[in-house]
């Protein structure tokens, strides 16, 4: 609305964009062009489910992040819907690694077509999206310099029980669904095992009243990057469930937006 000092009345039309992966499939990414140069401060917003997928209307913070000063990125990775049943699957039993692919993939277009200073490239998301940005900066340290993880899973072995949708990780996910037979595999797919790594500096937004994923998951996050002195703050919204982010009491709402436009201020 007008006059607000977090969001604009300005007018931004997403742009389509598709490019080519090296191993040959396409994918689809939608830019929100900031007031910034070019090559400029890019951030990446990551979706969740595994199983949703961007459009072209964009979320708040998207807009907010634009009129900040950041040029946005939303793509749909292997995993989304929308193209077909192989291109959802492909991440099934390899979650994080080949979604990850397709993320760096994006940073390399962004680089090259000179949209993206490589510098100041930030990632965010929201549950499977908090865990695909957490395992990006583990698994890939230095590719981001600062980043938001909003109700994330960081830990499949803790999930496994806590969460509301318990069972779940079966092939989707892990590609192995037994503990504690397989507890190994569990670990091994957890971005809390690799994200001693990071130094990028990380904010944790955690609703408490989370079913899905359960404060505890971000806990995890914070405690490690805390005991080695990185950069990281974990906000806690009391009484607010998964997606706070749309359906969450609006002064939180705002208080949200406000903290992720901050965070990539002052570290992006």
């Amino acid at each position: 609305r007008n006059g607000s000092d977090w969001l604009e009345a300005q007018c931004r039309d997403p742009v389509r964009h598709v490019f080519r992966h090296a191993a040959g499939h396409e994918i689809e990414t939608w830019l929100i062009e900031g007031n910034a140069p070019r090559p400029g401060p890019v951030v990446i917003q990551i979706h969740g489910g595994p199983h949703a997928a961007h459009g072209p209307t964009p979320w708040l913070e998207m807009l907010a992040l634009a009129d900040a000063g950041y040029h946005v990125l939303y793509p749909n990775p292997r995993g989304s819907s929308g193209y077909g049943e192989d291109f959802a699957r492909a991440i099934h039993g390899r979650w994080g690694e080949v979604d990850g692919s397709d993320h760096l993939a994006l940073v390399d277009w962004a680089v090259q077509w000179g949209l993206a200073d490589p510098a100041r490239i930030g990632v965010m998301g929201l549950s499977g999206g908090g865990y695909m940005t957490t395992w990006l900066l583990g698994h890939h340290p230095g590719m981001f310099k600062a980043a938001v993880a909003e109700n994330p899973v960081s830990n499949w072995v803790s999930w496994y029980g806590g969460s509301d949708l318990t069972g779940y990780t079966d092939d989707r996910f892990v590609g192995i669904g037994r503990l504690p037979e397989d507890v190994d595999a569990f670990l091994a797919a957890s971005p809390f095992m690799a994200i001693h790594q990071n130094r990028a500096p990380l904010l944790l937004l955690q609703s408490e009243n989370d079913l899905r994923c359960p404060p505890e998951q971000s806990e995890i996050l914070f405690a490690i990057l805390r005991s080695r002195g990185v950069t990281t703050q974990m906000v806690r919204y009391p009484g607010e469930p998964h997606f706070l982010a749309g359906i969450g009491r609006p002064d939180r709402r705002v208080d949200r937006m406000r903290r992720i436009v901050a965070w990539f201020e002052t570290y992006l």
